[in-house]
Parts: structure tokens; C-alpha cells; sequence
């Protein structure tokens, strides 16, 4: 919705790049999005910008996900209580930790398990700190892949579901 509105709106105006972020409700793919953004333009000019409004887009509409970590994540999620985005949340949080060396896609990763955990889950999970131990408040500090919003983000989340 967004680009399109931005298509529409540079017909009667003047629009550009914006790095500035909008923290969505439920940003489930919007990072992704970004991330294949910053990966196809990384000069950010008006140039680049009319190059993506007359692109074919043929990007992916959901990050890659392993068949193995699909299937650890359909287990995790039987194992606590049948809650699907619980489920999805773990997922990302594999996604997360494998993609390390690749900072910016991680993060991709880290912020959508954050968004399932915070907006998609209707309760607290007491066992997520152990679920998700690579960035739970013991090796939080440790993850030093993880931007600053990201580690902001699972801060306050931590700090306020603490058990």
C-alpha cells in the first residue's frame, strides 16, 4: 500500500527516500521489504528513486525460511501451548541467529520475532527466555550483530515481561 501510494502521490508531487523508520503495528515483513530496498538501492538518490517506481518488482514477499527451522519451530510451538505465533516468533528468532553474519538481514529476523512476541501473542511467555537464549538478557550484550533499535526493542521487552 505504501509504494503504491507513493506512485500515486509523485504524479501531483515531489517524493523521495525517507530513512527515517515507521514503526508499523505489526511489521511482520515490512524490514524485509527494506532490506531488499537498501540491497537493490544502496545510493539513495532521486535517481535510484524513479528506478524504483518503474521496476518490475519480483522481490520476495516473505523472508527465505528453511524447511529445518520450520520444522523446529512447528515443534517449539506444540511444545508451548499450540500458539502459532509463538511459533513464528521462534522461527525468526532461528532465522535471526543463523543470518549473524549478515547483520542487517538478522535484524530483519530479530525485529519480526520481536513484532510476533509484542503484537501477534495474546500472552506472556515465561519460557521465552529460555526459547530464545541467544538474545535473552543474559547474552543480550553479547549480540553484538544486533542493531541498537533491535536491542532497544528486546530491552524493553525483557525488562517488561520479566518472570
Amino acid at each position: 500500500e505504501q509504494l503504491a501510494a507513493t506512485i500515486v502521490f509523485q504524479t501531483h508531487t515531489s517524493v523521495t527516500f525517507c530513512d527515517a523508520e515507521v514503526d508499523h503495528y505489526m511489521a511482520r515483513t515490512s524490514g524485509f521489504y527494506q532490506y531488499q530496498f537498501k540491497k537493490t538501492y544502496p545510493k539513495r538518490d532521486p535517481e535510484a528513486f524513479a528506478g524504483l517506481l518503474a521496476m518490475d518488482f519480483d522481490w520476495e514477499l516473505e523472508p527465505p525460511i528453511k524447511l529445518r527451522w520450520r520444522l523446529m519451530a512447528r515443534l517449539k510451538m506444540l511444545q508451548r501451548g499450540n500458539d502459532p505465533e509463538y511459533g513464528y516468533a521462534y522461527l525468526c528468532y532461528l532465522h535471526a541467529i543463523a543470518s549473524r553474519d549478515n547483520p542487517e538481514l538478522a535484524n530483519v529476523y530479530a525485529e519480526m520475532a520481536l513484532d510476533m512476541l509484542v503484537y501477534g501473542c495474546q500472552k506472556h511467555f515465561p519460557f521465552a527466555e529460555n526459547d530464545l537464549l541467544q538474545i535473552a538478557p543474559p547474552r543480550l550484550p553479547d549480540a553484538n550483530w544486533m542493531n541498537r533499535r533491535n536491542r532497544k526493542g528486546w530491552s524493553s521487552y525483557w525488562a517488561s515481561h520479566k518472570s
